[in-house]
């Protein structure tokens, strides 16, 4: 009987230890494709999307730097408008 038990327990370690490949191999390819999925999503994001951030970053400074000589150029032709308004209004109270 206790033949049989011990024959049962060391069944049971040997079947675990068959297992145990299966469940390594499936961690390898597991971390295989993880591994794989983040390397492609980061030369993704390093070949293309950094340079395509860094050119709007560029293309939206020339931006600002025009808006803000457009600004000028309206802040400018407000206050002619306004001199041109004072000489008017002294002219009439004349």
């Amino acid at each position: 009987m206790k033949k049989i038990v011990l024959f049962i327990a060391f069944a049971s370690l040997a079947f675990g230890c068959i297992c145990a490949g299966d469940i390594l191999s499936g961690f390898t390819n597991s971390k295989t494709h993880i591994i794989s999925t983040i390397n492609s999503a980061t030369s993704e994001i390093k070949g293309s999307l950094i340079p395509s951030i860094n050119k709007n970053i560029e293309d939206i400074k020339r931006q600002n730097e025009e808006l803000e000589k457009l600004l000028k150029a309206y802040m400018q032709e407000a206050e002619q408008k306004r001199e041109i308004l004072f000489y008017l209004e002294a002219i009439n109270k004349l």
